[in-house]
């Protein structure tokens, strides 16, 4: 069992990291919606599991919008035109009220029809969605789960519990938020940067590099996964997957920033979220910025 690491393992992690943190939104949505396709058919064949239906929407608010959508109309008799829209509506209110997943209270009144309406064309076309029994979700990163399942027990018996406290780092995300996440890169106790959705992959890819595991399934899948913003709700039956934002603007360091009152990241429906410097601010705050 391995109770310390060595100068050039830590050196390698360092590596490792620097190699996750480069990898947000790289590429353009046509080859990111491929390479999400292909990923998941590798996931689901490996586990011997059906794919899902996989629905691929303009940003993470309208996945959200789907998934409690979904969950609130799965397995209802008589679903119809009238019932989904009445249901979008209360799940709307209910998300501006509670302020769930995003900090987007009163700022998103002018993009609701637009929202709604995508999302309830996205709806009309995969009615089959709404009509199973059980939609659950896993809860979690989707690949996170997965890998961590696979691996968990052979790499707590190959190193000890100090090290696994130090450079496991469990994030605390849950559905619905993950695209925001692996975008907004963030500096840690130690003074380094990363995008902290995705520790336990740079883990799992560190302990791979050092031989400790060698996991087919993660081995098959990394590159892509380095190489695009892989963020889905995953639920029974469905994966939900956000589009990338079409504007993202950070500061000199490299973290999410507003300037001039606009948003730091847009997506395609209108939804925008602003920043000061890496942390999540209020469109209002921005303008309050310039003065």
């Amino acid at each position: 069992m391995i109770s310390e690491f060595s100068i050039e393992q830590k050196d390698l992690y360092d590596c490792v990291r620097r190699d996750w943190k480069n990898r947000s939104c790289c590429r353009n949505n046509d080859e990111y919606e491929n390479s999400c396709l292909i990923v998941l058919e590798n996931l689901f064949k490996f586990r011997e599991l059906p794919c899902p239906e996989i629905i691929i929407l303009d940003s993470p608010l309208a996945c959200l919008m789907t998934q409690i959508t979904l969950k609130k109309l799965a397995g209802k008799e008589s679903i119809n035109k009238s019932k989904i829209r009445r249901s979008m509506q209360e799940v709307w209110k209910n998300i501006m009220l509670t302020n769930q997943c995003f900090s987007i209270a009163y700022d998103f009144d002018s993009q609701e029809d637009v929202i709604l309406d995508k999302v309830y064309n996205m709806l009309n076309k995969n009615i089959k969605c709404l009509q199973t029994d059980i939609i659950q979700s896993d809860g979690g990163n989707f690949f996170e789960y997965i890998f961590h399942q696979r691996n968990i027990d052979n790499v707590k018996k190959k190193i000890s519990h100090s090290i696994w406290e130090e450079y496991f780092f469990e994030s605390p995300v849950f559905n619905g938020d993950f695209m925001l996440s692996s975008l907004n890169l963030y500096v840690d106790f130690r003074g380094k940067s990363y995008p902290w959705t995705y520790d336990s992959l740079i883990f799992y890819d560190f302990v791979t590099r050092l031989q400790i595991i060698n996991d087919p399934l993660f081995n098959g899948v990394k590159e892509m996964l380095l190489n695009d913003v892989f963020d889905i709700i995953y639920l029974e039956n469905v994966c939900l997957i956000s589009k990338l934002p079409h504007l993202v603007t950070r500061n000199e360091e490299g973290r999410l920033h507003s300037y001039n009152g606009d948003p730091a990241i847009e997506f395609m429906d209108g939804y925008q979220l602003y920043f000061e410097n890496g942390k999540r601010i209020s469109k209002w705050d921005t303008y309050a910025n310039l003065f």
